[in-house]
């Protein structure tokens, strides 16, 4: 008897794929696994928490060229994403939470919406653009940084939007001129977003195309444009407006260290040449399962060599995806994250993949069911092993995350590994009929059912975990309004964040001791080893203990001038002419 499965009456939705109404499906998942998480949790250092004290400041100050941390330009990201925040948050007092993850959820959107464009455009199949928009979503970086306050997602975006321009106006001829020059402001964008990588990727992919093509003339109508004049209008207006206003070193941080040194002697995230073998598989999960797939899929393209739309399609997507992952191996600093522009072409290859196989005989058949079967049991694993794993307790967590999962957290998330585990064996009854669509749909039905319980338990539990937002309020019932705290490094911007009170971040004992002897910080926070080893000394043996506090598993001092001693008046916060901040 051969076994039978239910199948949810969701499913019926697969036929979707290649009609007008894919987009609300895409769009409709987009609400509920991106829109629905904003708020649960805290900010999260140092990315999110940096990025929204920044884009704070910014619309505090009303200074909408230079970037701050603290008070203190900062060089470290241009401003779009800061601008895009405070656009966001102008009806509000204050930046929020919400307010600052909603221009990279929107920016989500926009990317799967233009990913399913270029699937019907150069694919030839709305199919494969839809399927390529469910996984994109459900692939864990990618859905992560779809509601995550930073650079990535935005230039996502842009670049996507440039590709789109540029290759329909120079291999589609569609209003040439016109989608070119508009094509350099989205780049133009990018670099605002995250500097020179916001033009390489988007030429990346058109080499790609050429040479998938065979097409290279066509891209010399690049540089022929206006665009470039609009470009370096733009880039370079900024550019001079923050050294204008911010200095020299400051620009030369911006330009230079931020960019060539940081590619090629980076001092953080430093990591080997081989680091995205592993990472990028990571971050793609659990649509990395697919890869053989993908890799029978581009080798049959490459040799045939035709001038098929799916051939096209395939040798671009590939060759652009490898030339990004080839770029950033060769830098010494690596994130995975970095690669995330080039996730929408994976995304096609791994719908493409998935998708063409009708029968169970034909090639790349097994290698789907292989990768359905993997999707099962890792859903398996979570379904059963997350609730062993609780009743047992966690090694190697922090003894205060312990008890931050309920019961009904943790069922919840069980219950989310069940459904992933349910999708994909409804995934495989369907694909060995050989309907694709519906096995996709399937799949991700269930994929989308762990992620969402995932961003509500964990991010639930994780700002239980850090407890920023209760100390924020903590430090500000004890440091007065106007007065800046020196705060060691570490949860600094998150400190400051949900303080609402300026700081200076220090990492030495002579830079804590210059903040608090010169007047320039009248309050310190000091992580317990500092604290210990310094408390008996100069200045700080004239502060009181105020407050003690483990925020996200570190334990912080807040020192500051005894309450009966000291006057209204307190000590200034501005910086004192010749007293440096650090």
């Amino acid at each position: 008897m051969p076994l039978y499965l239910p199948e949810p009456r969701v499913l019926a939705l697969s036929h979707m794929l290649d009609s007008p109404r894919a987009r609300w499906l895409v769009v409709g998942s987009w609400v509920v696994l991106v829109g629905a998480l904003l708020p649960v949790r805290e900010v999260m250092p140092p990315d999110e928490s940096r990025f929204t004290q920044q884009a704070q400041e910014m619309k505090e100050s009303g200074d909408w060229i230079v970037p701050t941390i603290g008070g203190l330009p900062n060089a470290d990201k241009p401003p779009l994403l800061f601008w895009a925040i405070g656009l966001v948050s102008l009806p509000f007092p204050r930046v929020t939470e919400v307010t600052a993850r909603i221009p990279s959820a929107l920016a989500a959107l926009a990317v799967l919406l233009l990913t399913m464009r270029l699937g019907r455009r150069l694919w030839g199949s709305p199919a494969v653009g839809a399927g390529a928009a469910l996984i994109l979503l459900t692939g864990i970086e990618f859905f992560q940084k779809a509601q995550w306050v930073s650079c990535d997602m935005l230039l996502t975006a842009w670049t996507m939007t440039a590709i789109t321009l540029w290759r329909e106006a120079l291999f589609e001829d569609r209003a040439g001129a016109g989608r070119i020059v508009l094509g350099w402001v989205a780049a133009a964008a990018g670099v605002l977003t995250k500097g020179p990588v916001g033009l390489l990727w988007p030429v990346l992919w058109l080499v790609s195309e050429a040479a998938a093509r065979g097409r290279w003339r066509v891209l010399a109508r690049l540089p022929r444009s206006g665009g470039p004049v609009v470009f370096a209008l733009l880039v370079g207006g900024w550019l001079a407006a923050f050294g204008s206003a911010a200095g020299w070193p400051y620009l030369r941080e911006a330009m230079i260290t931020q960019n060539l040194t940081r590619y090629a002697a980076a001092w953080n995230s430093v990591k080997p040449w081989y680091f995205y073998f592993s990472q990028a598989p990571a971050d793609l999960l659990p649509w990395s399962f697919l890869i053989p797939g993908i890799a029978i899929l581009v080798i049959d393209r490459v040799r045939t060599r035709d001038g098929a739309p799916e051939g096209i399609a395939v040798r671009a997507a590939a060759l652009f995806f490898l030339l990004g992952f080839l770029f950033f191996s060769g830098s010494s600093g690596k994130r995975g994250v970095y690669l995330l522009p080039s996730f929408p072409a994976f995304a096609l290859l791994a719908s493409g993949a998935f998708l063409r196989p009708r029968r169970p005989g034909e090639p790349g058949a097994r290698w789907r069911t292989a990768a359905l079967v993997a999707s099962a049991l890792l859903g398996a694993v979570v379904g059963i092993g997350v609730p062993l794993v609780a009743a047992r307790g966690i090694s190697g967590l922090p003894a205060e995350a312990g008890g931050l999962m309920g019961a009904i957290e943790v069922a919840a998330v069980a219950a989310g590994g069940l459904a992933l585990a349910l999708g994909a064996a409804v995934a495989i009854r369907r694909a060995a009929r050989g309907a694709s669509q519906g096995a996709l749909a399937a799949v991700t039905c269930g994929l989308a059912g762990l992620l969402l319980v995932l961003g509500v338990a964990g991010g639930s539990a994780w700002s239980k975990y850090q407890g920023g937002r209760l100390y924020g309020r903590e430090v500000a019932s004890l440091v007065p309004a106007g007065r800046r705290i020196a705060i060691e490094w570490g949860k600094f911007e998150l400190i400051l964040f949900y303080s609402e009170r300026m700081g200076t971040q220090f990492e030495t004992d002579e830079q804590l001791r210059r903040a608090i002897a010169s007047g320039l910080c009248s309050h310190a926070i000091l992580k317990a080893p500092r604290f210990e080893s310094l408390r008996d000394e100069p200045p700080l043996d004239t502060m009181s203990l105020l407050d003690t506090t483990r925020v996200g598993g570190t334990t912080f001092y807040l020192l500051g001038p005894d309450p009966k001693r000291v006057g209204a008046a307190g000590r200034p916060t501005s910086v004192p002419p010749g007293v440096a901040p650090y």
